[in-house]
Formats: C-alpha cells, sequence, structure tokens
C-alpha cells in the first residue's frame, strides 16, 4: 500500500500547473448498478463522469445524467448533396470510427454529422474548376453542418453539462478581490452550515460567474 501511495504521490507532483479534465460516459450495465446504488430507478439512457484535477488541489469529481439529445431525422433535401461531377462523393467510402457506443443513443445525429463531413469534405476535392454552382452549394452545405454541429453542442452543454460547465475551465488570474471572496465564502459554509468546502470547486465556479 505504502508503495502504491508513493507512486500516486509522484504522479500527481509530476503533473504540470493546468487543471486536467477527464470525461467517461457511462450506459448500460453501468445505469443499472447506479440506479441501484442511489436506491433510485435511473431515468437516464447514460451519466456523466466529469474530473477536474491538477498538481495542487484534490480532484473534483462530478457524476452527472445524461439526457438524449432528440432532434427530427434530417428530410432528403437537408443531407449533404453529391456534386454535380464525375467523381461521385458517395463513391468514397466512410468508416465511423466506432461500432456502437452510448453516445449513438444520447446524441444519434452526431454519427451523421460526421459522415455528412466526410462526403463534403471529400466532394471538395473533385468540384470542377468550372463548377460555379456546385462550389455556392458546397459552401451552402458546410454552413449547414457548421450549424448543426453547434446546435448539438450547445445543447450538450445545456442538457450534460448545466452549470458545471465551468468545470471545463482553466485557471483563473488570481487577485486580492476573488481571494477574499474565496476566504469568506468558504469561512461562511464552514461555520454557518458545517459543509466540508472544497476551495478548488469554489474557485472554479467563482471564476466561470465572474
Amino acid at each position: 500500500m505504502e508503495h502504491l501511495e508513493k507512486h500516486v504521490s509522484e504522479f500527481f507532483n509530476q503533473l504540470p500547473d493546468v487543471p486536467i479534465v477527464c470525461i467517461s460516459m457511462l450506459g448500460g450495465d453501468f445505469v443499472n448498478v447506479l440506479g441501484e446504488a442511489l436506491l433510485l430507478p435511473s431515468l437516464f439512457p447514460a451519466w456523466m463522469l466529469l474530473s477536474r484535477f491538477d498538481s495542487t488541489n484534490k480532484p473534483t469529481t462530478m457524476l452527472l445524467p445524461v439526457d438524449s439529445i432528440s432532434k427530427e431525422a434530417h428530410n432528403e433535401d437537408s443531407s449533404i448533396k453529391e456534386l454535380d461531377n464525375p467523381t461521385r462523393a458517395s463513391d468514397k467510402n466512410w468508416k465511423c470510427p466506432w461500432s456502437c457506443t452510448i453516445i449513438d443513443y444520447v446524441a444519434p445525429t452526431f454519427r451523421k454529422l460526421l459522415k455528412d463531413n466526410f462526403r463534403s469534405l471529400s466532394g471538395a476535392i473533385d468540384i470542377p474548376k468550372d463548377g460555379q454552382a456546385n462550389t455556392v452549394r458546397w459552401w451552402s452545405d458546410r454552413m449547414k453542418l457548421n450549424n448543426d454541429l453547434n446546435e448539438i453542442l450547445e445543447n450538450m452543454e445545456k442538457l450534460w453539462l448545466g452549470p458545471w460547465k465551468y468545470l471545463l475551465l482553466g485557471h483563473q488570474s488570481a487577485d486580492q478581490h476573488s481571494e477574499a471572496v474565496l476566504e469568506n465564502l468558504i469561512t461562511g459554509l464552514e461555520s454557518e452550515f458545517k459543509l466540508e468546502a472544497n476551495p478548488a470547486l469554489i474557485k472554479v465556479i467563482l471564476g466561470g460567474v465572474a
């Protein structure tokens, strides 16, 4: 045990002075186990394990419910179309980096977005030099892909992270005022509510709302 503690201590001491964030998506049997541990049936298809740590503070770990990001299926007109050139984008096969993961259940449109992006970029290589109409349509498709990706990311931030999105921020510049607010808040929580405050977590939250 002492040997293990030594390695853990050395690991944290060698970390750079920047926050490290780890995100794991838990689904399947993990959802059932968490439901039993919490003594509540889980109404969510997955959970997110969010950890933040650095070389100077205790790790902060949050277990957040993950709801499905539903979106109506794209109709035929909204899909990336093949460009009018001899080499069709559909001739280039896209291979998904994964076979099937929890992301297909909680964000089903993400896989299609990657596929459409591949077809769009593949088609750009084969646009004829005189294909002005194709160029305009290609950029229109790219703008739509950007908007769809932005919508997915905004939904992830709102539905999955919520107020805990500040855990993804880096270190904030320290000043006397923020340090004084931090100390007063910790003192108030410990004296008034008998809570064991986590200074690193409170500092992140204050930095996010500043």
